[in-house]
C-alpha cells in the first residue's frame, strides 16, 4: 500500500490483467478446486488432473472429449502460475557458509 499513500501508481506486477468475462467459469472452478490439492513435501502441489474433470462434468455440465480437455487445460494454465508464484514466495534456503 506504501505506492498508493504516497500518491504513486503501484507497480506493474499489481495489476491484474485484463481479464475476459467469458473465462470465469474456468476462475470459478479454480476458486473452488484449489483446496483439493494433495499435501506436497517440498512446496506446493498441482490441482490433481481427475478433481478438475469432475468439477467440469458435475458443476459446470461440461461434456464430450474436446470440452473436458480445453476445461482442464484452462484451469490447469490458472494452477500453473499459481504454483510458480506461490514457489517464488517461499524463502529460499541459505547456502552453507
Amino acid at each position: 500500500m506504501m505506492h498508493l499513500e504516497d500518491g504513486e501508481e503501484p507497480p506493474e506486477r499489481c495489476i491484474p490483467p485484463d481479464f475476459n468475462p467469458a473465462w470465469g467459469v474456468y476462475r470459478r472452478a479454480f476458486d473452488a478446486l484449489t483446496y483439493d490439492r494433495p499435501p506436497a513435501i517440498s512446496g506446493v502441489a498441482h490441482i490433481p488432473t481427475a478433481v478438475i474433470i469432475a468439477h467440469a462434468k458435475e458443476m459446470d455440465g461440461v461434456s464430450g472429449k474436446e470440452d473436458l480437455r480445453f476445461y482442464r487445460r484452462m484451469v490447469r494454465a490458472i494452477d500453473r502460475e499459481w504454483v510458480r508464484a506461490a514457489q517464488d514466495l517461499k524463502p529460499k534456503k541459505k547456502a552453507a557458509e
